[in-house]
């Protein structure tokens, strides 16, 4: 048996979002190639909708949206969490103008620049998270 299916594992997918994050004329520059806001919105729900329907049956992992209206309320609401799981990851994401992105509106301050905005909140002595943090972050390619 693996973790995942462990009965006393729990895997929670939080997804953060606001409705006047991005515009639809938005481009997110993704290492060789550049995508549409439009796209990128299309590609994570029809993610999140794979992850739904094959865990619909399954009580060990739960899917949790978070509505957050700009970058304050991100950071609130990841201080509401913080106590909530053993173990966080995180992925880098690559949106550099939105509105929930605390520190592209406001004067939030990268300390490292690799982890994004989120990671470097999270990993800071102020968030005292009480779990394991673990950020993902696909690199660049190398040629």
């Amino acid at each position: 048996m693996n973790m995942i299916h462990h009965p006393l594992v729990f895997v929670t997918l939080v997804r953060f979002y606001g409705h006047e994050s991005l515009t639809s004329d938005e481009v997110i520059g993704n290492h060789n190639e550049s995508i549409s806001i439009e796209r990128h919105k299309f590609l994570d729900e029809e993610l999140v909708d794979h992850f739904r329907i094959k865990t619909m049956h399954d009580e060990t992992l739960m899917y949790k949206e978070l509505e957050v209206n700009d970058g304050e309320d991100t950071i609130w609401t990841l201080q509401s969490l913080k106590e909530d799981f053993d173990l966080m990851v995180l992925g880098r994401q690559q949106i550099t103008h939105s509105k929930i992105i605390p520190g592209k509106n406001t004067d939030w301050c990268d300390q490292y620049e690799e982890l994004g905005v989120i990671g470097d909140m999270v990993t800071s002595p102020d968030y005292n998270a009480k779990g394991s943090i673990l950020i993902i972050n696909q690199q660049k390619d190398i040629n």
